[in-house]
């Protein structure tokens, strides 16, 4: 919801930072008048006649939200939905393997997803050839050498999911650029399409001492969802140890971590591109690493059949067995994992 009030706050035409009073009342707005009454307001402060609200990223509603912000957010969706207000639409993405849990979500919101859902289709290669040439061309005066457009076609994977490396190479090759020109040379060092992001991540991570790649480890694995290292989430500044805060920096600033302020709370911190959990290697083996402790690890946000949610609950994370008992934790174990385990005991 603090999200929420966020975009609306600046749709209406607010400046960041967002005085917290503004966002509350904001989030008051959408809680007393729903969705639609929140759109009428920021039209009339505008001048437009409809709201387009886009939500990207919308698996998170059942991977970061707990329960009851979940809850929050699925009303506000009814609501509009029972009202069937025209001033505003609601566009979400998600992904494939979490929109069954969308179509099981109370109705009308549940059977809505069902019925109107798209599936965005791979593109076609003259499509995917548009979508890297046109840019330059709209922007004026930036070319491409000779044959490169073609090259990066022929090296796109194509998969589901692919699409950020792409734009992560075409951004490196935009920094390279000689005069506004992308070239060959350029392409070819950063490792294509499939290399530049694993590359530039790989060359981040040997420029930092070794206590701060350690410290690094420790940071991105923390960053995966412990029951399925191939997704993302998001954790706060206190789920790390102190003196890894410096190094999450210094991640951020390489641009492999985002690290945002909400108006109240705490700092967040999440993977920059999502695609280095398919890309680089050296997270892969972290990722495999951790999979043998996953249960040790705090906020795990789904269970293996994706039922339950374990928010610092006095839980027992692992089924069978009791975890075995420790007088230490181990300096490198999160302060919220010696408290979940320390729970459980």
């Amino acid at each position: 919801m603090p999200r929420l009030a966020a975009a609306l706050a600046h749709a209406a035409g607010a400046s960041r930072p967002y005085p917290v009073q503004d966002l509350q009342t904001w989030q008051d707005r959408v809680t007393e008048d729903g969705l639609a009454g929140a759109a009428r307001l920021v039209c009339a402060a505008t001048g437009a006649s409809r709201l387009l609200l886009i939500i990207d990223q919308f698996e998170q509603l059942f991977t970061e939200c707990g329960p009851d912000q979940r809850a929050a957010l699925i009303v506000v969706l009814n609501r509009l939905l029972a009202d069937g207000s025209r001033t505003v639409r609601v566009a979400a993405s998600v992904r494939n393997d979490f929109l069954y849990l969308l179509n099981e979500a109370p109705d009308p919101l549940g059977t809505y997803t069902k019925d109107c859902w798209h599936h965005l289709r791979t593109m076609t290669p003259g499509e995917l050839q548009r979508a890297i040439a046109e840019p330059a061309r709209v922007a004026g005066g930036t070319r491409f050498d000779k044959g490169l457009v073609e090259l990066i076609c022929d090296d796109f994977p194509g998969r589901p999911g692919d699409l950020p490396l792409l734009e992560f190479t075409l951004t490196r090759l935009w920094e390279l650029q000689r005069d506004r020109r992308l070239t060959l040379q350029a392409y070819r060092d950063l490792g294509g399409v499939k290399g530049a992001l694993a590359q530039y991540a790989e060359q981040r991570f040997e420029a930092l001492t070794p206590g701060q790649r350690e410290a690094a480890q420790r940071i991105f694995t923390e960053l995966l969802q412990p029951d399925n290292p191939e997704i993302a989430r998001q954790v706060r500044r206190t789920d790390l140890r102190t003196d890894d805060w410096p190094t999450a920096e210094l991640l951020r600033d390489a641009r492999l971590l985002a690290i945002t302020t909400p108006a109240r709370g705490e700092q967040i911190v999440e993977i920059a591109h999502e695609a280095l959990l398919r890309g680089w290697g050296r997270l892969r083996e972290w990722a495999e690493g951790a999979g043998s402790s996953a249960c040790g690890r705090p906020g795990s946000s789904r269970t293996g059949s994706g039922g339950r949610t374990i928010s610092g609950t006095p839980t027992s994370c692992c089924a069978g067995q009791r975890s075995p008992r420790l007088s230490t934790w181990p300096p490198s174990m999160p302060r919220t994992s010696r408290g979940l385990l320390t729970t459980s005991r």
